[in-house]
């Protein structure tokens, strides 16, 4: 009786400790949360700078939530600086895509966010990034009419990225006229050239972009006689009687 009682606690001690190992795991599995029960995605949406330095020891900066949002996409959204810089600092992944394929510069220009743009820019993100919809974030910016976004990206285009394709060139091989209006009121140069000497002008002549490339000249951009000849032998001959060389 002695040898099987013995058998049975040493088995329930096993047991025991088995869960208690499970349960260990399971909790260091699962994001933590902090003793005021807010989620470290939540402290972050929220601006929860204290509650993100007390939760972060237990979470990796780059954890993604359920849409693969990171913990910067949601700082960026929410236009929460400090909390930005301070996720930047301890090695959050600038570009990194959510399920959208947008990385966190798409979400503060998209919200208007002009501060979190900035810092973004200064830290290196890539402004051409194309989302699942090939929309970069200035096009996101455009969609929600955020003009001091459009100024913004288009001065550290001129000041980083000169000489080579631009904004203003991709709306002219979409012909996204619109696009390219609010470009050009946004400061956008007409004549601006890319590492083949191209201009949005020209592109738009190019792919027959007819909306665009009417906008172009109507914003007074240089015509050469190259244009001509893609003229004349595309349907746009018809409608750009402004071409002159």
């Amino acid at each position: 009786k002695n040898i099987f009682f013995s058998l049975i606690i040493k088995k329930q001690e096993r047991a025991i400790k088995k869960k208690g190992k499970e349960t260990q795991l399971s909790r260091a599995a699962k994001p933590r949360k902090d003793h005021a029960g807010v989620g470290i995605f939540d402290a972050v949406a929220k601006g929860y700078l204290s509650e993100l330095e007390r939760t972060l020891k237990y979470n990796d900066i780059n954890a993604l939530n359920s849409s693969s949002e990171t913990l910067l996409h949601v700082a960026a959204a929410n236009g929460h600086l400090t909390i930005m810089e301070y996720l930047i600092s301890k090695g959050a992944k600038i570009d990194v895509k959510d399920k959208k394929g947008r990385t966190p510069l798409h979400r503060a220009a998209e919200k208007g966010h002009g501060d979190a743009v900035k810092v973004l820019l200064r830290c290196g993100a890539y402004m051409y990034s194309l989302d699942m919809e090939g929309k970069t974030p200035l096009h996101l910016a455009a969609q929600n009419n955020h003009s001091h976004i459009l100024k913004m990206l288009l001065k550290e285009e001129a000041r980083s990225y000169r000489n080579q394709r631009n904004f203003l060139h991709m709306a002219a091989l979409k012909d996204e006229s619109s696009l390219a209006k609010m470009l050009l009121k946004a400061g956008a140069s007409t004549d601006g050239k890319d590492e083949r000497g191209q201009t949005a002008l020209s592109y738009a002549v190019s792919q027959g972009s007819e909306n665009t490339a009417k906008v172009l000249l109507e914003a007074g951009a240089s015509v050469d006689s190259n244009m001509v000849v893609h003229v004349s032998r595309s349907n746009l001959l018809h409608t750009l009687g402004l071409l002159r060389v």
